[in-house]
């Protein structure tokens, strides 16, 4: 096992930059459209990561009722989880 003390990542962002690679990272975004033409991006068997934790989910179904509060439900092993528009910056899709 190797340890990445907080000088080694630094300085493979560096090495990065310097490649001119882009390092990206996102949040989820349920929809994408105007209000006439919304359309949903997430789907059911997607796979999103909890980024503090690394743990994956599996979409079950995003609930759009109220587009601007829409709601993800996924799910861990048997068990159901709910995300709520206010956290989706701390979920990403795999």
């Amino acid at each position: 096992m190797i340890r990445l003390y907080k000088d080694n990542i630094l300085e493979m962002i560096d090495e990065f930059h310097f490649q001119d690679k882009i390092i990206a990272t996102e949040s989820l975004t349920v929809t994408a459209g105007n209000k006439k033409n919304l359309q949903i991006i997430l789907k059911p068997n997607t796979v999103i990561t909890h980024k503090p934790t690394r743990l994956e989910y599996i979409i079950v179904d995003v609930n759009i009722h109220d587009p601007s509060n829409p709601i993800v439900i996924c799910r861990r092993g048997n068990k159901k989880f709910f995300i709520k528009k206010e956290i989706f910056d701390e979920y990403e899709v795999i």
